[in-house]
Order: C-alpha cells, then structure tokens, then sequence
C-alpha cells in the first residue's frame, strides 16, 4: 500500500523504489512478491482480477474502481466503527512518477532472462500488464515514452487461468497419447497371446 499511500515520489523513490529495484529479481520470484509489480501496472480492477486471488481485495489496494482505497476503518473510543481518509492525493499519478525506473529495470532484466535465472513464468505475466499498460492507458505515455518493449512483448504470457481451456485440452491430449497408444498395444499383445495355444502347452502322442 505504500505506492499507493506515499504521496510524495522523491520519498516514495528513496525509500521504496530503490530497495526495490536492487532487490528486483527476487521480487520477481516470490509468489507474493511479483504481485507488487502487478498491482502498479494495473490501474482497473478487471485487469489485477486476471491474476489476483480474491484475498488480494482484503487489502483495500487502488483501482480506479475501489472509491475506499485511501480510507482506513477503525473503532473510537466508544467502540463505533470511524472511517477517515489517510491520503488525499490520487495514487495514480504516484504509481505515473515512480513507474519508468522499474519498467526500465524490467527491459533490462527481460534481455538477459536466462542469465539472471528469474523465474519466466512470472517475469512474463508482469511483462505482459507492462506492455498492456503502453498499449492502452494513454495517461501513462510518458512513463514508456522512448523504451523499447519489443523485448517484454516477447517474454509476456498469459495467466493459467485465461488460456483457453480446448487448446490446453489439445496439449495434454498430444503429450499422453503415445502413452496411451503403448498401453493399447500392450493389452491387445495380451489377449492374441490368451487366443493362441501356448507353445508349453503338452501334444498327446497317438497309440498307433
């Protein structure tokens, strides 16, 4: 929340940013971590819904359609609820002023992939809301304005959950058939081997 509630980007830059550009590739690799990332390239709700868990909402982060982000809850003294606002300047424009040192870091990161050994996976759906957001959101033209994202459209992938369910369906089908076509052949080897006489089996001898 603090990309959120840090109004004023130089201290935002200092003390947030930084520590979390030098720390960048483990950021990407933790389960949790790589979410941060996401939560900043995505100003709607629709969009953070393609990859948050439904727990994610519990945070009160910013979107454009959560109108309670910048308010916090409590009890007063005779225990009634008291919401107040903790932040009157609108975190888009912070998210605006921070954003273009860490999407810089992603290209970097994103051109030596293999090398930096970040889990691609992850890198790749955080590149995705990256070149999304160049794509579609004109109010961000200048934090990309001169950058060259070819290489983060080349790493970008879409979430398991919106692959379409028929061409993975086709994927799992393709990758067990030769076991499945080994299985076959094994049980049809079988029963011609139950049909046909066993060659143990004893010949009786004529009498004659």
């Amino acid at each position: 929340r603090l990309f959120d509630l840090v109004y004023d980007a130089q201290l935002l830059a200092k003390y947030v940013v930084e520590p979390l550009l030098a720390n960048l590739p483990a950021v990407i690799d933790s389960p949790y971590g790589y979410l941060i990332l996401v939560h900043i390239l995505t100003p709607t709700l629709a969009q953070k819904d393609r990859i948050w868990t439904p727990s994610w909402n519990e945070y009160n982060l910013y979107s454009r359609e959560n109108k309670e982000w910048n308010t916090h809850t409590w009890l007063d003294n005779d225990f009634n609820e008291e919401t107040v606002e903790i932040c009157s300047k609108p975190a888009e424009q912070t998210h605006i002023a921070v954003l273009r040192p860490i999407i810089e870091a992603l290209i970097q990161i994103g051109s030596e992939l293999e090398a930096s050994k970040v889990q691609p996976y992850r890198f790749g759906l955080v590149a995705r809301e990256a070149v999304n957001l160049a794509e579609h959101e004109p109010s961000y033209k200048s934090v990309f304005a001169g950058l060259d994202l070819s290489g983060l459209k080349a790493k970008s992938v879409l979430d398991k959950r919106e692959r379409d369910p028929e061409e993975e369906e086709e994927k799992e089908v393709t990758a067990s058939a030769p076991v499945k076509k080994l299985v076959r052949t094994e049980k049809k080897a079988e029963k011609s081997g139950a049909a046909s006489p066993s060659s143990s089996t004893p010949v009786r001898k004529s009498l004659s």
